[in-house]
């Protein structure tokens, strides 16, 4: 919990498949498709408040390798989806110790339930590159990557809580972020095939930690100038944080492999990140 954010827990969940040609020795290219839900829950005195989304995104990938150590990786993303809030509203009534006053009803509790629907869209791209550093078994390959996104949410008006239903105005936000570190990766041979432990250490910095502010009104409101309305400020992201992963690869066949990968995000305030991938490719 921040003084403008109330605290909340988080779950993604989701997948991406794709293919790629291997157009010339030197370059691969490729597409894919990925789609993840997200389901948010806030910590508050009243229960029932959430915000749950689907995000279908499509890339396009291209890797070139000038030497067979050096290479260069570039994505193209877009996507969309359609999300779901839910804000519930208690206003307790009047204490029994508050006097009766002539003339006057005393005020009843409430108890109501505000839902809202939105649409969302993000793009963006990534530029990357690396170089591998081979030590016998042992191959160190520090890295740099860029990364620009603008991901937009859409207005987006209440119901359901009949006259404490609020309107929210769209917002966008540009995030731009560069990524320095280093993937370490060693071979084991084993009875049913290599295995490659492997480790990495990024640090990201952020060129634009500000978050956007989004513009707030009762749904009712018919006021001139709309005399309800308010600005629901951002919270300023952290400027510098570090991804820290470990994970396995196993070459299962000649044409299938797979891994799977554990990462944690340190650094950014009042959040804590942590994440599992598993996967599987195979080649023909």
């Amino acid at each position: 919990m921040t003084t403008s954010e109330n605290g909340y827990s988080f779950n993604n969940a989701g997948f991406v498949f794709g293919a790629d040609y291997r157009i010339t020795p030197q370059l691969i290219a490729g597409m894919a498709f990925g789609y993840t839900q997200s389901n948010t829950n806030f910590d508050t005195s009243a229960s029932g408040q959430s915000l749950n989304g689907n995000l279908l995104q499509g890339n396009l990938y291209a890797t070139y390798f000038p030497t067979d150590a050096f290479y260069l990786n570039g994505i193209a993303i877009i996507g969309g989806g359609d999300n779901i809030s839910q804000r519930h509203i208690v206003i307790p009534s009047m204490p029994d110790n508050v006097p009766i006053v002539p003339g006057v009803t005393p005020a009843t509790a409430v108890d109501r339930i505000a839902s809202g629907s939105f649409g969302s869209r993000v793009a963006g791209f990534t530029l990357a590159g690396g170089y591998a550093l081979p030590f016998g078994g042992f191959v160190l390959t520090p890295i740099a990557r860029f990364l620009y996104q603008h991901t937009g949410v859409d207005a987006f008006t209440e119901e359901g809580a009949q006259g404490a239903d609020l309107a929210f105005g769209s917002s966008s936000v540009n995030t731009v972020l560069t990524f320095l570190g280093a993937d370490a990766q060693y071979t084991i041979p084993t009875s049913f095939g290599p295995l490659y432990p492997i480790g990495r250490f990024h640090w990201a910095h952020q060129y634009s930690p500000g978050n956007t502010a989004v513009s707030v009104a009762y749904s009712n409101d018919t006021s001139p100038g709309l005399l309800s309305s308010f600005i629901l400020p951002g919270v300023l992201t952290s400027r510098n944080y570090f991804d820290l992963g470990v994970g396995v690869s196993l070459q299962l066949s000649g044409t299938a492999s797979g891994f799977i990968n554990y990462d944690a995000i340190l650094g950014i305030n009042n959040t804590t990140y942590n994440s599992f991938t598993a996967g599987v490719r195979f080649t023909f």
